[in-house]
């Protein structure tokens, strides 16, 4: 198949520097900003892997290219599939900035998230995500569709949580956020529709970038006489510090 790439290597750009720009600005330490940054990294390294392994299948001539191919193939599907686990956790980081995210939550996400990991790392043996034939050519498996469900699982959830606590949002920030859902569904489709569009690194930088200006302003977490963190970034950091916490 031959891939359109050039999507996916703007956005591996766009996301570069949104990399560079948010861990060049001092944060206070707060889930918040963990799990954003973790978005930014797993998107990152998604959009890296979706062109790099463009390449790499056209060298699958031995059998140690083979395994390099098939472990190069599980970090691709494994990161694409952890970015839309790294937004629902921000998003309820963001709901729960002060208070422990529900269990019930978390279950959720770990069953989720163990299923679609567990069928991916074994997917070089079982063939049920993606594999190479014989003659070294990249396919996908019967449940590679699934991966799709469990992006559009993880970011409905998130939905859902903004919807059921709409007042955590101010409506600037739910607009914003929830933008994010829109932009990365619709390329999720398009990309599923014709797989040959690399599309999903473009989109998250994209919709990242939305996001980015629903945080708060590092301004806003600094006493502008003294230069240090004010009241607020030190409750962020309790909570985020908490035993309690995630």
């Amino acid at each position: 198949m031959n891939y359109i790439i050039s999507y996916d290597v703007v956005g591996l750009a766009l996301l570069a520097l949104l990399f560079i720009l948010n861990f060049s600005i001092s944060k206070a330490p707060s889930r918040v900003a963990f799990f954003f940054r973790a978005l930014i990294i797993c998107s990152f390294i998604g959009a890296f892997l979706d062109v790099f392994t463009v390449w790499t299948n056209h060298y699958t001539g031995t059998p140690a290219l083979l395994a390099i191919n098939n472990f190069l193939a599980v970090l691709h599907i494994g990161f694409v599939g952890s970015s839309p686990l790294a937004y629902f956790l921000f998003v309820l980081s963001f709901i729960y900035q002060q208070r422990e995210i529900p269990k019930k939550a978390l279950v959720f996400t770990m069953i989720l998230f163990g299923y679609d990991l567990l069928t991916i790392i074994t997917s070089p043996f079982t063939h049920l995500i993606m594999y190479y034939d014989e003659a070294g050519t990249y396919l996908h498996g019967p449940l590679f569709a699934g991966t799709y469900v469990v992006i559009l699982l993880f970011v409905l959830a998130a939905v859902v949580e903004m919807i059921i606590h709409f007042k955590n949002f101010s409506r600037k920030q739910f607009v914003i956020i929830f933008s994010y859902t829109i932009i990365d569904v619709v390329a999720a489709v398009i990309q599923f529709i014709h797989p040959e569009v690399l599309l999903l690194g473009f989109s998250s930088a994209i919709s990242i970038m939305v996001v980015s200006f629903a945080l708060k302003s590092p301004q806003e977490l600094v006493d502008q006489n003294l230069g240090i963190f004010n009241r607020t970034a030190f409750k962020d950091f309790l909570y985020s510090r908490s035993n309690k916490g995630v």
